[in-house]
């Protein structure tokens, strides 16, 4: 029999409701950015803050929850590092 400890839970707890927040802000981001270079008539940025948004925003199945986990962190980082260089560029 397998017993787990409160304290494990409770990170476990915290660690869940942690990413969902960092993951919920980064689709706000990506909302942001998107009205942002829509309004700049910039359609590519546009549409790829878009998807990038949307796919952050799809709720989590668990039946593939760790295949959705990984989709989201690789558009999460790729997302991420192609709006530092674009942001850095502009500077």
């Amino acid at each position: 029999m397998i017993t787990e400890n409160a304290a494990d839970v409770e990170g476990g707890v915290a660690h869940s409701a942690g990413a969902a927040v960092a993951f919920t802000g980064l689709a706000i981001a990506a909302i942001v950015m998107t009205v942002r270079c829509a309004r700049r008539r910039a359609t590519l940025p546009a549409v790829l803050s878009a998807v990038a948004a949307l796919v952050l925003l799809v709720p989590m199945s668990p039946d593939h929850l760790s295949i959705q986990i990984a989709v989201n962190g690789l558009i999460t980082f790729t997302w991420t590092t192609v709006l530092a260089l674009a942001l850095r560029r502009v500077a």
